[in-house]
């Protein structure tokens, strides 16, 4: 049975990525690119030596997400060839006209700022899915959550959460969490690489599951009993900056240390749901 699928994304060369391969595997009907406004923000001068500051001694970490922007980019140079709408804002009026018109049965949603309503209340059949490129209940917001828990030292909880969406900060309930194996030698670009490329997997996984009709009515991220943090993007100064390199510079080792594997190990995960050759969609 087909089931039609809107895209609300972000538009950087990741989502666009993402929007290529969900294009390829399902009946993809329609897509947003929110394209956010890229007028520079007014500073004062602190703030401006600051940045300035950030930006040549953590000049590896911002190397290194050009690096995978360019990665993506470099994979899919074009948008997808689908009905396309360009917002500065996915909560704007025209995002409703847009996806009531192309009738999906489900929404997908990666990249852009908040959701809110009305859109929250968009009446589509199977519901509105998000991914959230951190581990979900044990950490939440952004910009990074990869680069977060290279700040903070902890490496175990790296992953990625898909989940329905809600009013909150990546607080949905939960339809699958998964960490991200590494061998230690990942640089900076690797390590965000195999994060996106991992939470598209297991997207796509959950995805399949629905269309399958396989019931995932997701776990409260509270009943996990996980007390987490949310990170905002004004907390990502120069300190955590540098504290996220000092932490890359001994990866491999702590990768590799039995903290690292003891810590994994005790993470309260959501498995993704079980899609078999009966129920599988072609």
């Amino acid at each position: 049975m087909k089931r039609n699928i809107v895209l609300w994304f972000g538009d950087h060369p990741y989502q666009v990525f993402q929007a290529h391969r969900f294009h390829q595997r399902f009946d993809v009907v329609g897509v947003v690119f929110e394209r956010k406004s890229r007028q520079a923000p007014r500073l004062s001068l602190k703030r401006l030596f600051e940045k300035v500051l950030g930006r040549v001694l953590a000049f590896p970490l911002h190397a290194a997400w050009f690096k995978v922007l360019s990665h993506y980019r470099e994979l899919h140079p074009g948008y997808p060839s689908i009905p396309t709408l360009f917002v500065e804002n996915v909560n704007a009026s025209e995002v409703l006209d847009f996806t009531r018109q192309c009738r999906p049965d489900l929404v997908l949603v990666s990249g852009t700022g908040m959701v809110r309503e009305p859109q929250l209340s968009f009446p589509c059949k199977l519901g509105i899915m998000n991914l959230h490129t951190g581990l979900s209940p044990y950490i939440n917001g952004g910009p990074s959550c990869t680069n977060w828990c290279l700040a903070t030292g902890e490496l175990h909880l790296i992953g990625n959460t898909v989940m329905w969406l809600d009013a909150g900060i990546d607080s949905g309930k939960i339809i699958a969490t998964a960490t991200v194996d590494f061998t230690g030698k990942e640089d900076l670009a690797a390590i965000q690489r195999k994060v996106f490329d991992s939470g598209q997997e297991l997207y796509e996984r959950c995805v399949e599951a629905i269309l399958a009709g396989i019931s995932c009515p997701g776990v409260p991220q509270e009943t996990l009993a996980v007390e987490g943090k949310t990170y905002f993007t004004r907390e990502w100064g120069l300190r955590n900056q540098l504290r996220a390199l000092w932490n890359w510079l001994h990866f491999e080792q702590r990768i590799h240390s039995a903290d690292y594997s003891k810590r994994k190990a005790s993470l309260r995960l959501v498995d993704p749901p079980e899609v078999s050759a009966d129920n599988c969609i072609a």
